[in-house]
């Protein structure tokens, strides 16, 4: 097995062991910033996966451009309420994201908090496989 094989399955197995943890968490994602699929909890088909990576890519880059607009703290999350659920979205410490698909009927203040703990162990080896993918 090689390196990149090896950072592929250690995100790959960090955001099963987030999806395992919460009661609710139906899909996780980890996307580089230029919108590129980098792992997911394979709870989804890969062109669905991607096509979710891809929209992740679109929030966060209409966030980032008001932030810099009017604010200009950084992006932090972006929480999308849906009638059966939610989308959050959080930036990695390395500029990457990490997206969840969660049922309305959880815990949702659990979930951010996790997903943001997550966020900080998945900032520098999604760098390196993005440097790698790119």
């Amino acid at each position: 097995m090689t390196r990149t094989d090896v950072e592929d399955d250690y995100l790959t197995d960090l955001l099963n062991g987030f999806k395992a943890d919460l009661p609710g968490v139906n899909h996780a994602i980890v996307v580089a910033g230029d919108g590129l699929l980098l792992a997911n909890t394979g709870t989804l088909e890969r062109d669905q996966a991607e096509r979710i990576a891809a929209a992740a890519a679109g929030f966060a880059g209409l966030a980032n451009q008001v932030d810099g607009e009017l604010l200009g703290g950084g992006l932090q999350s972006i929480t999308v309420e849906l009638s059966e659920g939610y989308v959050l979205i959080t930036q990695t410490p390395g500029g990457a994201r990490l997206a969840a698909v969660v049922r309305s009927n959880s815990d949702i203040g659990q979930v951010v908090y996790q997903l943001g703990l997550l966020s900080d162990r998945v900032g520098k080896t999604a760098l390196a496989v993005a440097a790698r993918h790119g």
